[in-house]
């Protein structure tokens, strides 16, 4: 990056308060949370490991709380309102694709004490309720992308693709099940998933990719606009042309009559079981559809596209993105096209046009070549950012948005201070960090150590987010949005890393770092607060306090004269050690 820590101001600090927990096997970063997962007001912190092993540790008590094992490798964990309002549950994700929700009740409550009795001390009970998804999931978040005040959950494959799940009750039962609504197939591997907010307040889902760069997925306007009943309802209108079947416990949904091919689905030709199961749900559109295609070959379309724009890096992502191209694909004819200019494609094709405007690429489809109902075209705008001025095209690269700004002045909320546009950190595994806000670097900076975990916490308690990153080795740097910066040196090799709010005490929220080792140790640094990260001297302190200048007037001596408050600070901390020496000399 061009610019490095030479233009910023670092110093050290240490914190020394901290908490040990024993817990052995390997943790990943995404299968380690701190929230409220009990609904008691007060944050714990809820750690799994990939042999399933899942504890939840409460306060300062050395022993985990609650405990249970899963069947499969743990790689997920998140906690969110996922399908009750206001009621907080516990969502696992394995490598098998087995998605488990649990529904912790607090220590006090009467239901606790009675599932405690019956399945032993520290045991969690059985899961609510579990389903049977596409496997190979990496990293997971719940939140609501659409603004219609129901949480969905999002999840990143290490086949570089990204599903959105939505939690739809069943009329035959008090239950319900997660349904698919939308599909992307993305380029590079998925570093890390998260929520950003527009202008308008408006939730983004952002995708880390390799080399800095990032992706927005675009949702389809139905899910966006529509409450999520009346859209679910409105798809399964038609029941005569959509039956819904049952392949294990993922949700899918197939024609009833045999004409699959007048929509040219050929699932059979080069998918995986999880990606057929997603053909056959998301084959939602009319007959009047005839020119309809997979949206892997819109992705394998944008792919190709891509590739044509961009320099070439002679890296292993060529031979990915050959072998997606679709065979219906037209010839690369424009590959001298000047960028910036939209790419026409066809008017038979999906895919309309590849825009390139600044460090935006975006992906228009012509929306008179496929069906109405059809919802799960791939759609999102790739932001390069830094990926030019990285020394690595292919460094794996983590996200956090919805990073928060200062609290104004005449803000009388949170939820006014809140309006607007948040800013959004990137970390590249080779050291470099960058903060943007709507597609501008603020700032950037290199460090000579690997970042792989990345989070925003408030340290200095005056509602602006500080970023937090984590390295391999322990190092922990602490930036604001001016660039300035404080770290700390964890003493041991880090396994995973997180940061957010954890309770000492009931009621009571304290921000906190949190360690797992490499040595079945987990270390939390409660109260972790700073006065301020910008580095500072004692006369910028003394001018902020009204004492100060009281004190100056009654000592007849100018507060503005910045060499008379100077001798006059000095002959405070060192006059007395000076006149001392005199007399033992005398």
């Amino acid at each position: 990056m061009a610019n490095d820590l030479t233009n910023s101001i670092m110093r050290t600090v240490s914190f020394v308060e901290r908490i040990e927990f024993e817990f052995p096997g390997n943790i990943m970063t995404q299968a380690m949370v701190l929230a409220d997962v009990d609904n008691d007001m007060s944050n714990e912190l809820v750690v799994g490991n990939i042999e399933g092993d899942i504890a939840i540790f409460k306060g300062d008590s050395p022993t985990p709380w609650k405990k249970t094992t899963i069947c499969g490798m743990l790689t997920c964990l998140a906690v969110g309102e996922v399908h009750l309002p206001k009621k907080n549950s516990l969502v696992c994700m394995t490598a098998e694709g087995w998605c488990c929700i649990y529904d912790i009740k607090s220590k006090n409550s009467a239901q606790s004490m009675t599932n405690t009795e019956e399945e032993g001390e520290g045991r969690m009970s059985k899961p609510f309720f579990t389903q049977e998804l596409p496997a190979n999931a990496k990293v997971m978040c719940l939140a609501d992308i659409d603004s219609d005040g129901c949480v969905e959950m999002v999840i990143g494959y290490s086949d570089r693709v990204v599903r959105a799940f939505r939690w739809q009750e069943t009329h035959e039962s008090d239950s319900g099940q997660f349904v698919l609504i939308q599909r992307w197939q993305l380029a590079g591997q998925i570093g890390s998933i998260t929520i950003n907010y527009n202008k308008e307040h408006q939730p983004e889902v952002m995708v880390s990719q390799p080399g800095a760069a990032l992706v927005s997925l675009q949702l389809k306007t139905p899910f966006r606009h529509i409450k999520s009943d009346s859209c679910l309802d409105r798809m399964a209108c038609n029941k005569q042309d959509h039956m819904p079947e049952r392949s294990g416990s993922f949700i899918t949904t197939v024609k009833s009559d045999s004409s699959g091919a007048n929509c040219g689905h050929n699932p059979d030709a080069h998918m995986s079981k999880s990606d057929t199961l997603y053909n056959q749900s998301a084959d939602l559109s009319s007959n009047k559809c005839s020119n309809h295609q997979s949206s892997d070959k819109y992705s394998s379309l944008f792919l190709n596209k891509l590739d044509s724009k961009t320099p070439k890096q002679g890296n292993k992502q060529d031979a990915g993105n050959k072998s997606l191209k679709s065979e219906n694909s037209p010839e690369q004819k424009d590959d001298k096209q000047i960028p910036g200019s939209p790419t026409t494609i066809g008017s038979n094709s999906p895919l309309e046009s590849l825009e390139y405007s600044g460090n935006k690429l975006s992906l228009q489809l012509n929306h008179d070549t496929y069906c109405d109902e059809e919802m799960f075209n791939t759609s999102f705008i790739y932001h390069p950012l830094a990926h030019k001025q990285t020394r690595n095209k292919d460094t794996s690269t983590v996200i956090v948005g919805g990073i928060n700004r200062e609290r104004s002045a005449h803000s009388t909320s949170d939820a006014e201070s809140q309006l607007g546009s948040t800013y959004y950190a990137l970390a590249t595994l080779d050291g470099s960090l960058i903060l943007v806000e709507n597609d501008s670097i603020l700032w950037s900076l290199q460090v000579d150590h690997y970042l792989f975990a990345l989070a925003k916490l408030d340290v200095t308690g005056n509602g602006q987010e500080e970023v937090v990153c984590c390295s391999w080795s322990g190092q922990t740097y602490i930036a604001n949005h001016s660039k300035e910066i404080v770290r700390y040196q964890f003493p041991d090799s880090v396994a995973a890393f997180c940061a957010g709010y954890f309770s000492l005490q009931e009621g009571s929220n304290a921000p906190c770092f949190v360690y797992a080792t490499f040595n079945n140790k987990i270390y939390i640094y409660p109260n972790i607060k700073l006065p301020r990260v910008e580095s500072t001297n004692l006369l910028q302190v003394m001018s902020r306090k009204k004492e100060t200048h009281e004190l100056l007037e009654k000592l007849n001596i100018d507060p503005d004269n910045v060499d008379s408050v100077r001798k006059l600070y000095h002959w405070c901390l060192y006059g007395q050690h000076g006149k001392s020496q005199m007399v033992m000399k005398s």
